[in-house]
């Protein structure tokens, strides 16, 4: 079952895709279940801990206006397979070449963890996640957890 999480759904089943195709890298390979995640961290990170670990260069790094945690993992539900979603939701006038910048993923290396980072502009994200209900945007504000919010820092 592991070529699903590297497949996309089409009208014929589930195609294989590699990871680059989806805009994502995935870090290690290490398995973030509640078993595999406590033999991986066991003496090292808590899983709040490794989250946070996350966050902060994704912040560092993005400048971004939220970052939300997403997936199986923010529900609950992960599986010996699970890895850690982001979604980054950058302000508009963000660079492009952040959009295309996997530099972040090495600075995840260190941690041992699967992550996913998804990025999104702000206006985007928000219209979608108000109006389009099966969206990517309305499934992460409905199933997520925000984890970062620049609005809500205080100067």
């Amino acid at each position: 079952m592991a070529w699903l999480r590297n497949s996309i759904r089409s009208p014929i089943g589930f195609v294989p895709q590699p990871a680059a195709i989806h805009g994502l890298r995935r870090l290690n390979c290490a398995a973030l279940g509640e078993t595999a995640f406590g033999q991986a961290m066991q003496s090292q990170l808590t899983k709040q801990e490794v989250i946070d670990e996350i966050t902060r260069p994704l912040v560092e790094f993005y400048r971004p206006v939220r970052i939300y945690r997403f997936g199986s993992e923010a529900r609950g539900e992960s599986g010996p397979d699970s890895d850690l979603d982001f979604c980054v939701v950058l302000p508009d006038d963000a660079p492009p070449s952040l959009y295309r910048d996997r530099s972040i993923h090495s600075r995840l290396g260190g941690l041992q963890a699967a992550v996913d980072v998804v990025r999104l502009p702000c206006t985007d994200f928000d219209a979608r996640a108000a109006y389009v209900v099966a969206s990517l945007p309305a499934t992460i504000v409905r199933e997520g957890k925000l984890l970062y919010d620049a609005g809500r820092i205080a100067a």
